[in-house]
C-alpha cells in the first residue's frame, strides 16, 4: 500500500513542503531519510543523484506543486528504478 512506502521521506516532504514550494516550485525534491540533499531541475537529474549519492538504498525524488503536500502515488518509484537502466534487487 502507498501509505506504507517511504515513511520517513514522506514526513520529511511533508514537514519541509511550504518552504521547498517557496524556494523551489516545479523543481524535483531528492529526500532520503529525514534528509532533504538537494532540487533539480528534472525527474531523471534527481534520480541519478540519488543513486550517486544514495546507491541503491530506498529514496524519494517529487516534483514540489502547489496543493501536492503529501505523496500521491508509487509511481515515481517503478519509473526510478525502471527507467534508471539498473536491475532490481
Amino acid at each position: 500500500m502507498v501509505s506504507n512506502l517511504l515513511p520517513q521521506e514522506r514526513a520529511t516532504y511533508h514537514k519541509e513542503y511550504k518552504s521547498l514550494l517557496k524556494l523551489a516550485p516545479g523543481r524535483f525534491v531528492l529526500i532520503h531519510k529525514r534528509s532533504v540533499l538537494g532540487t533539480f531541475a528534472t525527474w531523471q537529474k534527481a534520480v541519478d543523484a540519488g543513486y550517486e549519492r544514495i546507491g541503491l538504498k530506498p529514496f524519494l525524488v517529487l516534483q514540489i506543486l502547489q496543493g501536492q503536500a503529501c505523496y500521491r502515488s508509487e509511481a515515481p518509484i517503478r519509473r526510478a528504478v525502471h527507467s534508471s537502466g539498473r536491475k532490481r534487487t
